[in-house]
């Protein structure tokens, strides 16, 4: 079982394609909480680097039908 600290650090997201660009757009609260901090829809690189360092863990959601 994953301790409370661990979920909370992992953030769920989906990658989509928009005009030839990926787009990395977050699926679970906490990442929604974190871009309202931001101003953004999306994840930046930058966003996503500083989140790693922060020791924040990304976890892509899978396509579905």
């Amino acid at each position: 079982m994953r301790s409370v600290e661990t979920v909370k650090r992992t953030i769920q997201v989906k990658i989509k394609q928009v005009y030839g660009n990926k787009t990395v757009y977050p699926v679970s609260d906490n990442g929604r909480l974190i871009l309202l901090l931001t101003g953004t829809s999306t994840f930046t690189p930058t966003h996503i680097s500083t989140l790693k360092t922060l020791g924040y863990t990304f976890q892509v959601q899978a396509d579905t039908l």
